[in-house]
């Protein structure tokens, strides 16, 4: 299948596939994993996730995913044991609890510095966030929300008008 970037999906997919592994030692996280709801890729450091978008539940893999277009083609007769993608819901923490701290962000791509800079200045002195991880996963995003009693559960980035959701994986610091 080839989506190119005016089509209806491309933004999605476009956001999921950034976070793909490009490490060939993790074969599961080079893929693309759809289910029924929602598709979602992560690299370990990152996980993103978004509603499908029409596609059938397995396994993708995607040679090409640029600006402009992407190529993504279904893994047939993939056996689960050879191939086994990670179960994602027990890393996803509740971001709508008490007492998070909640960063809006700018809408548009220009400002990602400042954004950074006001969520690294905010957050826990023992963690921080890979800078180009963070701008991949900061567009069209609309908010960050960080839970200050628990630093290392990451930085979750939400955009609920079009149900997409980020989450970045902190770097341990050695304040």
């Amino acid at each position: 299948m080839i989506f190119t970037k005016h089509h209806p999906a491309f933004d999605s997919l476009f956001f999921v596939l950034s976070a793909i592994s490009k490490d060939s030692l993790k074969p599961a996280l080079q893929c693309l994993k759809v289910e029924s709801d929602r598709m979602y890729a992560s690299d370990g450091w990152r996980l993103h996730i978004a509603e499908n978008v029409g596609l059938d539940p397995g396994l993708y893999e995607s040679p090409i995913h640029s600006g402009i277009r992407i190529l993504l083609y279904p893994i047939p007769n993939v056996e689960e044991e050879t191939l086994k993608y990670p179960e994602i819901d027990h890393a996803i923490w509740d971001y709508k609890a008490e007492g998070l701290k909640t960063f809006p962000l700018a809408k548009y791509e220009h400002p990602s510095v400042l954004d950074y800079c006001h969520v690294i200045r905010n957050t826990s002195d023992q963690y921080a966030y890979n800078y180009e991880w963070f701008q991949a996963s900061k567009r069209g995003m609309s908010c960050a929300i960080y839970d200050p009693e628990h630093p290392a559960k990451g930085l979750v980035l939400i955009n609920r008008k079009e149900n997409r959701l980020a989450l970045l994986m902190p770097i341990r610091t050695n304040n």
